[in-house]
């Protein structure tokens, strides 16, 4: 069944905007009184039927409510990957693993310094759709590391990183709580970034042995909450 993202809901009645109406109407066809799935964005997974079609606002009724997903508590920070193709496989892929926000970093070591907005995001809405998910994570502006370590105050912060010294592991984190991790670009976070993100508060984050490039480490960490809940989105 398909699964749509809606804008707007007001008592039992939903409505799409303008992409997800055409993609509706114009590439999938569909016709009023046709069931799909849908979701606002707050975790809540919809059955609907499709009431009135327009190619600007389509409007569904809500039959029942499928699921309800649990809040996401982790928020990744990451070192963009330096290609489109490899940041938005780590954009879709955390999406499908569950996290609550994505805030692209500029580092010392970053080969990337701008990313593009709008299409990173539909990355994230197609992932959502294809994965029949009820939360879109939020994507952040990208920040400087430096205003992003002064800002931060999540309780529970971590940076994953390649040098010495004290690291908790991964395995040992409570994910029942607001979660913050940091993960670095290739060329990992200078040793200045990891005393400055110590003196902010965040403490060494251990995710083994072998080397991670940068969108398998955050892959990795987006999946810690979910086997420690044993696969229970």
């Amino acid at each position: 069944m398909h699964h749509f993202i809606a804008t707007k809901k007001q008592g039992q009645q939903a409505w799409l905007g303008p992409g997800e109406s055409h993609h509706l109407l114009r590439v999938l066809r569909l016709k009023v009184g046709q069931e799909v799935r849908l979701t606002l964005g707050d975790g809540i997974i919809y059955r609907a039927a499709i009431q009135e079609t327009d190619v600007k606002s389509c409007r569904l009724q809500l039959l029942k409510e499928e699921r309800r997903e649990r809040r996401p508590v982790l928020h990744l920070a990451v070192g963009p990957p330096k290609t489109n193709e490899r940041y938005r496989f780590l954009l879709e892929k955390c999406t499908e693993l569950g996290v609550a926000s994505i805030t692209p970093l500029r580092c010392r070591y970053s080969e990337r310094k701008k990313v593009r907005p709008e299409k990173d995001r539909h990355a994230i809405e197609a992932a959502v759709k294809q994965s029949h998910k009820g939360f879109i994570p939020a994507l952040r502006p990208m920040e400087e590391l430096a205003s992003f370590l002064a800002a931060a105050t999540t309780p529970q912060r971590y940076l994953a990183h390649l040098e010495a010294g004290k690291r908790r592991p991964l395995g040992d984190l409570n994910w029942q709580e607001e979660t913050l991790v940091l993960i670095g670009p290739e060329g990992d976070f200078s040793p200045e970034e990891i005393a400055a993100a110590q003196q902010a508060g965040f403490q060494g984050l251990d995710l083994g042995q072998e080397v991670l490039r940068t969108e398998t480490a955050a892959m990795t960490v987006a999946a810690a909450p979910l086997i420690k809940r044993g696969g229970n989105a």
